[in-house]
């Protein structure tokens, strides 16, 4: 039987220890030899003060040692590979996650500084090899502590997003992200290493780009979900949040290769029923058609493989040209169930509107194929509606100490892991 337990409340440490207790207990999976890591999520290093519910809550981690500790394992240790725009050593610090786990009594260890080992997924979605921090397979048990948010790069950031930092975090973006295959990706991950539990912090959330934006549009859900399913989990937050499961890419091919259920029929709920927990979450799509003037995006059944990448070209800041490079809206089509307006600029993506393919540029391609919708494409469209060539800027970041890089990948030579030489084709580094 597949467990998902939701509870509401003030309470985080008797939230948690109901939410546990609800799906059986974590002494299913923790005995006193086992060594414990707890995955959290700390996508940058913004204080949960001032920007909740953009990383694991410090009340939730500190609970959830807590909560381990009664088990007495042998370990627990909390880990962690930071995003994009911070340090790992410097997001601990600033987001109070670290001085949890000192005050604690457990080690915070930085995933990039154990050193990476090559794994083989086995049936990839897409990749036939990948690298891992060396850390995520030396524990015996894995609690992951993701927290609930939609996100632009694959629908929800949920428990097998948040197993996407035990990659390392340069190649995340130089090429999984720039590839658009990011859901291939979590998918290969998990069927690698799954985590063992996971402990969904509902407390705060953040809804529309999730980040991608000014990190500014938390949600106040006060919810604890917890499943040993990391599928099922992800498939019930998405339906809370107001996201359709069965439209998220890699929640399908998750179900298909074994990794967990998504399908809602098949999982049973305790505590709070799904429909008095849900809360509508704003959807990428609607903050990029808040966000942007002459850009707007008209979906209509989509799943995240086509969406996606449209809301990272458009959405993200500095990506797409501008509004003020726009003479004419753009209207983007998405989506099997999408009516059609008469419009000057249009750009129709996907083999399931190839009913409309006369009406503006047209994209024949279908992510549920393995077919990945790439900036190059939405680059050429873009360039042939405007009648001169456009280029998406890359994706930047800034690391401690303010030193910017970015990487712009060009060519991908076939699927799995590329050689050295091939790596000094896959990008540009500025």
């Amino acid at each position: 039987m597949t467990i998902v337990s939701i509870v509401k409340g003030e309470d985080i440490e008797k939230m948690l220890h109901q939410a546990i207790n609800l799906i059986g207990g974590a002494n299913r999976i923790i005995s006193h030899d086992k060594r414990v890591l707890i995955k959290v999520n700390m996508t940058a290093s913004k204080p949960f003060s001032k920007y909740p519910g953009v990383t694991t809550r410090p009340e939730v981690l500190r609970a959830t040692i807590r909560e381990l500790k009664k088990l007495k394992p042998k370990e627990i240790a909390v880990g962690e590979s930071a995003g994009v725009i911070a340090t790992t050593q410097g997001a601990y610090k600033k987001t109070g996650l670290g001085t949890v786990a000192e005050e604690e009594g457990v080690e915070a260890i930085c995933f990039e500084e154990n050193g990476l080992i090559e794994v083989f997924p086995d049936d990839p979605v897409y990749f036939e090899a990948l690298r891992f921090y060396k850390t995520i397979l030396d524990y015996d048990v894995i609690v992951n502590l993701p927290v609930l948010k939609t996100t632009h790069a694959c629908g929800i950031t949920g428990s097998m997003k948040n197993m996407f930092a035990v990659i390392p975090n340069s190649e995340r973006w130089s090429i999984f992200h720039r590839l658009f295959r990011v859901e291939d990706v979590i998918v290969d991950i998990n069927n690698v290493k799954k985590p063992d539990l996971t402990i969904m912090d509902g407390t705060v959330g953040q809804e529309g780009l999730a980040g991608g934006a000014k990190f500014d549009r938390p949600v106040y859900a006060n919810l604890m979900i917890a499943s040993f399913d990391p599928v099922a989990i992800d498939s019930v937050s998405a339906k809370i949040m107001g996201l359709d499961p069965e439209k998220i890419l890699h929640l399908r091919w998750a179900a298909a290769k074994g990794i967990g259920v998504y399908d809602l029929r098949k999982i049973t709920i305790r505590g709070l029923p799904v429909e008095k927990a849900q809360k509508k979450f704003m959807h990428p799509i609607e903050e990029v058609n808040l966000l942007r003037k002459k850009i707007r995006i008209v979906e209509s059944g989509a799943c995240s493989g086509c969406w996606a990448p449209i809301v990272s070209a458009f959405g993200l800041k500095n990506q797409g040209p501008s509004d003020d490079q726009l003479k004419d809206r753009i209207d983007i089509y998405i989506g099997p169930n999408v009516k059609y307006k008469e419009g000057k600029m249009n750009i129709i993506v996907g083999k399931c509107l190839h009913c409309l393919r006369d009406k503006g540029i047209y994209i024949p391609k279908c992510p549920l194929d393995g077919e990945a919708i790439t900036f190059k494409d939405l680059e050429k469209a873009v360039s042939e509606l405007l009648g001169h060539e456009v280029t998406f800027p890359t994706l930047r970041y800034e690391e401690e100490g303010g030193t910017e890089r970015s990487r712009r990948l060009v060519t991908v030579q076939g699927k799995g892991w590329p050689t050295a030489g091939e790596k000094e084709e896959l990008w540009l580094s500025g």
